[in-house]
C-alpha cells in the first residue's frame, strides 16, 4: 500500500510512516477496550464515551495549533519586524516536513494521553480507588521526601549497562511509585514531579525545550499515575513506567534521531528506551512482589496511615 502524496507533505516513509499509523489505530483500539471492558454499566453509559471522544478531539485540535503557532513565532515575528500578524499567516508559513511530523505526532500524543487520563481518572474515582480520607500533610511531606531521596540515591547505582547505552539502576524509580499509589494523585504527582527536577540537577541533556520537557518534566511526572491504582500497585507501576518510557521514546525519536545503522528513529528510540526504562520498569515490578518486600513495604504503609 503506498501514500505517496502524504509522504511527500510529511517528509515520512517507509516504516515511519506505518509507524505512525499503527499508532493511531493502537490509540483507538486501547480507548476502545478500556471502555467496553467495563462492562454493562459502561457500555450504556454513552455520556464518558462521548467525553473521552471530545476531549481526545479538542486536545489534538489544541495542542496541533499550539505547536504550530510556536513553530513559526520567531520567524514570523522577524518577518514582520516586531508588528502584529494574523492567524492567517500562520497558515500560510511553510512548515519544513520535519516540523510537520513532530506536530503531527505530538499533538496525536498529547490527546491520546489527555483521553487515557480522563478514563483513568473517571474510573478510579468511580470505584473509590482515588483516596477520600484526610491525610496528615506533615507525615505525607516527610514520607515523600524521604521517597524522592531514596529514589536519587538509587539513581546513582547502576547494575549493568545496556548495548544501545543508558544503564539499569536500582530500582531507583520504585519509591516513586509505591509513594503515589499510597499517597494519591496530590501528593505522588508532586513527588514524581521534584523527583524530575533532581533528574535536571544530576545532569540533563538539553537540546530543545520541548525534548527537555518530554525527556524529564512529562518523564518523570508521569510516575504519579500510579496513584490511581492504590489496591493495584503492580498495575500502578507498571502503567507508570510505559508512560515514562513513552514519553521519552517521542523525545528520542523526534530530537535525537536514529544510530547509525538503523534506518528508523522511532524504531530505534523504542528499542533504547525499551532496554532501559523498560526493563526498569519489569524489575521495580518484580522486586514490589517479591513477598520480604511487599511484606516490609505493607508495615512502612501501615505507619504512614496510622
Amino acid at each position: 500500500m503506498k501514500f505517496e502524496l502524504f509522504e511527500e507533505l510529511a517528509g515520512i516513509s517507509g516504516i515511519d510512516l506505518y509507524l505512525l499509523i499503527g499508532a493511531g489505530v493502537a490509540a483507538i483500539a486501547l480507548i476502545a477496550a478500556l471502555v467496553l471492558s467495563k462492562g454493562k454499566e459502561l457500555r450504556k453509559n454513552h455520556s464518558m464515551l462521548i467525553v473521552a471522544g471530545t476531549i481526545y478531539v479538542f486536545s489534538f485540535l489544541v495542542s496541533y495549533f499550539a505547536i504550530m503557532l510556536i513553530q513559526s513565532f520567531s520567524s514570523l515575528s522577524a518577518q514582520f519586524e516586531g508588528d502584529s500578524f494574523g492567524i492567517g499567516d500562520v497558515f500560510s508559513y511553510q512548515y519544513t516536513p520535519a516540523q510537520f511530523t513532530t506536530r503531527l505526532i505530538l499533538s496525536l500524543v498529547i490527546a491520546l494521553f489527555a483521553c487515557l487520563a480522563y478514563l483513568i481518572i473517571k474510573s478510579a474515582f468511580d470505584k473509590g480507588e482515588v483516596r477520600k480520607t484526610r491525610l496528615n500533610p506533615v507525615k505525607m511531606l516527610v514520607y515523600g521526601a524521604i521517597s524522592i531521596s531514596l529514589a536519587f540515591v538509587l539513581s546513582y547505582i547502576k547494575l549493568f549497562s545496556m548495548p544501545l547505552g543508558g544503564s539499569i539502576t536500582l530500582f531507583s524509580m520504585l519509591p516513586i511509585m509505591v509513594f503515589a499509589a499510597w499517597a494519591g494523585p496530590g501528593y505522588g504527582f508532586l513527588a514524581a514531579f521534584a523527583y524530575g527536577l533532581l533528574q535536571v540537577v544530576q545532569g540533563a541533556y538539553i537540546i530543545h525545550w520541548a525534548q527537555f520537557l518530554l525527556d524529564y518534566i512529562f518523564a518523570f511526572t508521569a510516575l504519579g499515575l500510579a496513584s490511581f491504582f492504590p489496591k493495584r500497585t503492580e498495575v500502578g507501576i507498571l502503567t507508570a513506567g510505559v508512560a515514562r518510557m513513552v514519553f521519552s521514546t517521542i523525545a528520542g525519536a523526534v530530537f535525537w534521531g536514529a544510530a547509525d545503522g538503523w534506518n528508523s528513529a522511532w524504531v530505534y528510540s523504542l528499542a533504547y528506551n525499551g532496554s532501559t526504562i523498560g526493563i526498569d520498569t519489569i524489575l521495580c515490578l518484580i522486586a514490589f512482589v517479591i513477598p520480604p518486600v511487599k511484606k516490609a513495604l505493607g508495615r512502612v504503609r501501615e505507619q504512614l496511615f496510622a
